[in-house]
């Protein structure tokens, strides 16, 4: 109250954005992984050294699976990753 019995209010209005993300989660949602750039001839020098090996070996008599296919295409993925 006020001297003189009076009663004075303050209101205060703060927009905020449906949208936006709570400020505890923004940083959890950040990305913080570093880009990896990665260039086309050392994508070919793995390919091309996936191939070498590949043609050191002898094919599998029935021909390779789509099991074989898969592994030697998961294998080249994670050595593009780690290079």
């Amino acid at each position: 109250m006020r001297p003189g019995g009076k009663v004075s209010a303050v209101l205060l209005v703060i927009m905020i954005n449906p949208f936006e993300h709570h400020p505890d989660n923004k940083n959890i949602l950040k990305n913080n992984k570093k880009s990896t750039i990665i260039s086309i001839k050392k994508i070919e020098e793995i390919f091309n050294k996936k191939v070498n090996e590949l043609d050191e070996k002898a094919p599998p008599t029935w021909g390779y699976s789509q099991k074989n296919l898969m592994n030697v295409l998961d294998e080249l993925l994670q050595s593009i990753k780690t290079n």
